[in-house]
């Protein structure tokens, strides 16, 4: 069923159906609150048209925009201003959508799992165009609640980063993946944090991380979980990607290590495994089991480039055996894949080490085969955009109001004023005048009415 709506009033009214409906929007809408419902099931097809949501700018009070109910989905239109365009609290039993939209100003796309109660088990969000404004929010945020399954396809978000960094502020982040996350074909161009993060496994393809001032694809994996990237870019940002745990597959990439705008020293393009032992039994800040990123990686790196330009670091960081905690290490093979990294003598650091110098004379670690060290230049066959460090805002001092003379009042004004003057002093006179006479008759009403009683007084007789 299909209710097409003209107005604010109309949408809250669509709203209240007890069935699942398809609400259509006809017009250009405007709302004034936030908490915009979205019933169990429905489906919001803004029809081409704008909705303007409460700017979290101006009143940063109103942050939360539609709030996304079990089974719903926002299409087919633009949204402009707003803190989180869509979100949810709870978990969901059936899959919510965000699809074919575009979004301007805001602070987040979608915010789900936000209150950590139950398992939403599907997220789909697809053929998103956003310019985001810098803040410390995650422009997809799932999380801290799990997720079962996530498809991300066709998103593209471009935030001018601001002056200070914030961990938690990533492009696209899962919290606790509980099963698949497939993210592809999309460009993330500048966020507070990292590009990609990912607490669990995923496969992450055609993807393009730039300026992020974080890292630009971090996959934490999970033991014996297989994880994936596949022809991903990842240029200008503070760290390079790592894939920390399972069976890992790293092919036909472009990975460029920490650029120096961010740090001073550089950091590596690639790490497989980040050292965290496997404890099922220990729980992160929110409550959820921590077995992401642990447990071990096998991992095989084919047909990709890694370059750290600017930095001094080691290109390829992997996790070494730690008895103690239960590690065994990195296993890791290279095949046919190019190196750059001019300023450190390590390319590749973990349970064995290939040293910068061999590398330059072709001497390679029986890991790594067809492959050589040589300068690349930027990524071709894809559309990347020009990396861009952030800079802070030039600090201006505040403006002064201008100073205006005061106003002369013209013959005119004046002229009018004494008319008023001499209407209320006609007034005056008149309403004396007539208090004059009112106190006059009252006192001679209370003068007859004290003889009246002092005659009954001074009567022989009773009054019958």
């Amino acid at each position: 069923m299909s209710i097409l709506v003209n107005s604010v009033e109309q949408y809250m009214l669509a709203t209240k159906k007890v069935a699942p409906v398809e609400i259509v929007l006809q017009a250009d809408l405007t709302f004034t609150f936030g908490d915009i419902p979205i019933p169990d099931g429905c489906t919001v097809d803004l029809n081409g048209h704008i909705v303007t949501l409460v700017d979290i700018q101006t009143n940063p009070l109103v942050r939360r925009g539609f709030s996304m109910g079990d089974g719903s989905s926002l299409v087919n239109g633009t949204i402009q201003y707003g803190g989180w365009v869509a979100y949810r609290f709870d978990g969901t039993t059936k899959p919510i959508t965000l699809s074919d939209l575009v979004i301007h100003d805001a602070q987040c796309i979608g915010k789900f799992g936000a209150g950590n109660k139950g398992v939403t088990e599907s997220i789909v969000i697809k053929n998103v165009n956003a310019d985001i404004i810098s803040s410390a929010q995650t422009v997809i945020d799932l999380g801290p609640g799990p997720v079962r399954t996530v498809l991300i396809d066709n998103v593209s978000i471009t935030m001018k980063p601001s002056g200070g960094m914030s961990y938690s502020a990533d492009g696209i982040a899962v919290e606790q993946a509980l099963g698949d996350v497939v993210i592809k074909k999309c460009v993330i161009n500048g966020c507070n944090g990292d590009a990609y993060d990912i607490k669990g496994y995923a496969v992450i393809s055609d993807c393009v991380a730039v300026n992020a001032k974080s890292q630009s694809f971090k996959v934490w994996g999970k033991r014996l979980k297989p994880s994936r990237l596949e022809r991903c870019i990842g240029i200008g940002c503070r760290g390079g990607a790592m894939v920390n745990a399972g069976d890992v597959i790293v092919e036909d990439c472009f990975i460029e290590g920490g650029h120096e705008a961010f740090t001073e020293y550089g950091t590596y393009a690639l790490m497989l495994g980040a050292g965290k032992a496997y404890d099922p039994t220990v729980v992160d800040q929110w409550g959820n089991v921590s077995d992401y990123g642990c447990g071990g990686v096998t991992a095989i790196v084919r047909n990709s480039t890694f370059v750290q330009r600017t930095g001094v670091s080691r290109l390829i960081e992997m996790e070494k055996p730690d008895v103690a905690k239960g590690i065994g290490g990195a296993v890791a093979t290279f095949d046919n894949c190019t190196f750059f990294n001019p300023h450190h003598p390590h390319l590749v650091v973990g349970p064995w080490i290939q040293y910068t110098e061999k590398a330059q004379a072709g001497v390679w670690d029986s890991h790594i085969i067809n492959s050589k060290y040589s300068d690349m230049p930027n990524p071709t066959g894809i559309e990347v955009p020009p990396v861009e460090p952030p800079t802070d805002p030039p600090i201006e001092p505040p403006v002064e109001p201008p100073v205006e003379p005061p106003v002369v009042p013209s013959i005119d004004t004046l002229t009018e004023l004494a008319l008023q003057v001499a209407e209320l002093q006609a007034w005056r006179v008149s309403t004396e005048a007539a208090l004059t006479k009112f106190r006059y008759f009252q006192q001679r009403d209370n003068n007859t009415f004290a003889m009246f009683l002092s005659a009954l007084k001074n009567r022989e007789e009773p009054i019958e």
